[in-house]
């Protein structure tokens, strides 16, 4: 399943998660960064199960995501105003679901967001809230494209790097789950490696690993569950007649031979000398 990403754009976490009284995070806004009515993202794929507004959440919205077994409710509150979203709307992750506010029982503009870990069947109710939620710090993650001043906010690296398959290319197919991404080989933990697939940039062995490294400093080991794919070499000695001589076109249905050094060839070549041949 995709990774959790982090619903703004900058995080800064005003008031941390306790599981009994203040069962979310609290994150403020940043003047360089949207303000105090900076645009929400949706964490993650999923639908919106519920919306609406009271005095204590203010505008708020909810919207679940399904993984194996277990069901994520993601609850975003004091929204500036309703979300345009809708009950049972669809949304993709990093979709705009609404704007930073100050409704119902808040201070000053923020967003409270909230993670449900539930059962695969459980319908949402308000009085559960100690027994399912989580601290979200350890479930949702900051992307590259987003900024954080809280160090305990977890990174996923590589989501900029991502490719699709190229044969011409060492490429690598990360499909591990919280798959460390570090400096170095063995150096210092910058995050987990985003799932896709990734140009290779060097391979080497270090401590009992194969490390990858896919961009400057970013590196990765490899686990049955990385897949590395060698580019494909191709076929030098077959052509189509467009890739010979202008002046002498190679024939359709023949192979072009070249040789590598001066030798007897059945018939004598010079280096480089080019022969087509058909197959009997």
């Amino acid at each position: 399943m995709k990774y959790n990403r982090m619903p703004l754009e900058f995080i800064g976490v005003t008031q941390d998660y306790d599981n009994t009284r203040h069962f979310g995070v609290d994150l403020g806004w940043n003047s360089n960064y949207g303000g105090p009515t900076a645009p929400i993202y949706a964490v993650n794929d999923g639908r919106v199960i519920f919306k609406g507004y009271n005095d204590s959440a203010g505008n708020y919205i909810g919207i679940e995501t399904m993984e194996d077994d277990i069901k994520l409710i993601h609850r975003y509150l004091h929204m500036r105003e309703p979300s345009p979203l809708n009950v049972n709307d669809t949304v993709t992750r990093g979709a705009t679901i609404g704007n930073m506010g100050s409704t119902g029982n808040s201070t000053g503009p923020h967003l409270h967001y909230e993670l449900w870990k539930c059962p695969k069947n459980y319908t949402f109710n308000w009085a559960d809230r100690a027994k399912y939620t989580v601290n979200p710090l350890l479930y949702t993650y900051l992307f590259y494209d987003q900024v954080s001043n809280n160090k305990d906010v977890i990174r996923v690296l590589g989501t900029d790097l991502l490719r699709k398959r190229d044969k011409t290319k060492d490429q690598a197919l990360v499909e591990e789950e919280y798959l460390r991404c570090r400096k170095d080989p063995n150096g210092d933990i910058l995050g987990y490696i985003d799932f896709g697939l990734y140009d290779i940039l060097e391979i080497k062995e270090a401590a009992g690993y194969t490390w990858i490294k896919v961009d400057t400093n970013k590196w990765f080991a490899k686990t049955e569950k990385v897949t590395v794919y060698k580019k494909e070499q191709s076929d030098n000695n077959q052509d189509n007649n467009n890739n010979g001589d202008q002046n002498n076109p190679i024939p359709n249905n023949y192979k072009k031979f070249i040789a590598k050094a001066d030798g007897v060839y059945y018939i004598t070549l010079k280096k480089d000398d080019v022969v087509y041949y058909k197959d009997s």
